[in-house]
């Protein structure tokens, strides 16, 4: 199954017309936000790519309660695009309108999810995948450029340095689960465009 996962990767990375399936390297988002209540991201003209270069390093099936379980690899992805943030980060008001590129080292993909069999239009059954969940952890370094986050007010010099130092990582955790409820919607709704193309019995053979 491992196998035959990977032999996928390349080619839905790279779309099927013929399938309506959009390419998943690069993923193109036009806009997303996040929103709490003291601090506002609106990020626009995404592009993530590197999909194309992960690898499957398991594929596990329950077949009593119907669930998937993949673990993936992946080397580098990067993501940049126009973002523009305001109010409160680190406790410190905020406010940035740039351009934006994060790029990460490697990192280990856990993807779960459920899945179903339906009827085809060609009367045969059908895999779907749905509610999925991600976790990751991150094995390489992780870069990122943005010459956006300034302060509003005077800080110390204190409070300067410990707001330089983390307001990145606090930026990326606030936004991390927003942008990857996006991007999974956008690959596992592709990927269920391919498998509506293949019957259930014959997937996962040459």
């Amino acid at each position: 199954m491992v196998e035959s996962a990977n032999k996928v990767v390349p080619v839905i990375a790279a779309g099927i017309p013929s399938l309506n399936v959009d390419p998943i390297d690069p993923i193109r988002l036009m806009e997303f936000q996040v929103k709490d209540s003291k601090f506002f991201v609106n990020a626009t003209n995404n592009e993530i790519s590197g999909y194309k270069n992960c690898e499957f390093q398991s594929v596990k099936f329950n077949w009593e309660d119907w669930t998937l379980k993949l673990g993936v690899t992946c080397h580098s992805i990067t993501i940049s695009g126009h973002l523009e943030v305001s109010g409160e980060l680190l406790g410190v008001p905020v406010e940035g309108n740039n351009e934006y590129k994060i790029t990460s080292g490697q990192y280990l993909l856990t993807l779960s999810s459920k899945f179903d069999k339906v009827k085809g239009s060609d009367g045969k059954m059908h895999m779907i995948i749905k509610d999925v969940v991600n976790s990751s952890e991150l094995r390489g370094d992780l870069k990122f450029d943005y010459d956006g986050f300034k302060p509003k007010t005077e800080l110390t010099p204190e409070a300067a340095e410990n707001f330089k130092e983390n307001c990145e990582q606090k930026f990326i955790q606030l936004t991390r689960p927003s942008l990857a409820k996006r991007k999974y919607e956008y690959i596992f709704n592709n990927v269920n465009k391919l498998l509506e193309s293949v019957p259930f019995d014959d997937l996962f053979t040459d």
